[in-house]
């Protein structure tokens, strides 16, 4: 069956990952069976956890590598180069070029909010995104508030980095004002 025949088919994504779409049940059948036998439908790992008692217990699991989380965590190439996308070429399943480069827009979408999400915070503040948060705040912000109070130093980073981070646990101690810096960023 492999190279009989070759049918122009297009990637596409999910919430979950990539996908390809094919016209016809033979068409989704051999996309199918190629992924399975080319493992690119799940890959299988193993670790082992030692417990309290020193007993070693080994666990298995699969995962999916054509999830945004494998995608993005571990393939980090272009989807040119993926080989699911190789093995669908080989069985005569041809991806549409333009296709690809959609998806590979979204991939890289996620990449630069991943990388982004794994910068600490001293590297975050040192971002041009961090300053022009923090004078958003300085400017909204850095003087007498309605209840006539003033927000603190601290306040107003923990509301800049909220602001740059767009997203960030907030867990200071009560009396600290982070419900100010909380409503500051909503």
């Amino acid at each position: 069956m492999r190279g009989a025949f070759s049918i122009m088919t297009k990637m596409f994504y999910t919430n979950k990952g990539i996908d390809f779409k094919t016209n016809s049940m033979k068409e989704e059948l051999t996309k199918n069976e190629c992924l399975f036998c080319s493992n690119n439908h799940e890959l299988r790992f193993s670790f082992t956890v030692t417990n309290r008692n020193g007993e070693e217990k080994t666990h298995y699991r699969t995962t999916n590598p054509l999830s945004w989380h494998h995608q993005v965590k571990y393939a980090n190439k272009e989807l040119v180069d993926n080989p699911a996308v190789s093995a669908l070429n080989e069985w005569g399943l041809n991806i549409a070029g333009d296709s690809i480069g959609h998806v590979q827009n979204v991939l890289n979408a996620k990449l630069k909010k991943f990388h982004w999400n794994s910068k600490s915070l001293e590297d975050v503040k040192a971002s041009e995104r961090y300053k022009r948060a923090f004078g958003l705040v300085e400017s909204q912000y850095g003087g007498i508030l309605s209840d006539g109070k003033q927000l603190a130093p601290y306040q107003k980073e923990g509301a800049a980095l909220m602001i740059a981070n767009q997203r960030l646990f907030l867990c200071f101690d009560m009396g600290l004002g982070s419900a100010k810096r909380s409503s500051i960023t909503a």
